[in-house]
């Protein structure tokens, strides 16, 4: 959720919004899957989400609960290749969103970002 909150945006923008988006969750942190489907879409819009990332959040939240994006636990015993296999159908996240979260969430150094050249 916050990878796709934060795409286009200077993070102070998107660090507003994501503070938004979480306090429509409980606890203090962003809704569960279930809760994003609840939301309404005008409510995503109003924390400050663009239309297309409003989709992006309920593909999220739909493909979590459908089992192809996986729980932490599972994602720790898969491999790179998969993980990227699987995240990148959701709609907002690439090959590069997956590479950083293998790097910076999951301690996978050796994972190497991709680039396009131009």
């Amino acid at each position: 959720m916050e990878s796709i909150t934060y795409q286009s945006i200077s993070g102070k923008a998107a660090a507003t919004i994501f503070a938004r988006i979480k306090a429509l969750g409980t606890n203090g942190r962003p809704p569960t899957p279930q809760e994003m489907l609840k939301l309404r879409p005008q409510k995503l819009r109003k924390a400050g989400l663009s239309g297309a990332k409003v989709f992006g959040h309920e593909r999220l939240a739909q493909k979590t609960i459908d089992g192809v994006v996986p729980t932490m636990e599972e994602a720790q015993k898969m491999s790179d290749e998969e993980l990227v296999e699987r995240l990148v159908s959701v709609r907002g996240i690439g090959a590069w969103t997956v590479e950083m979260f293998l790097i910076f969430r999951l301690g996978r150094p050796d994972s190497c970002p991709s680039t396009t050249s131009v």
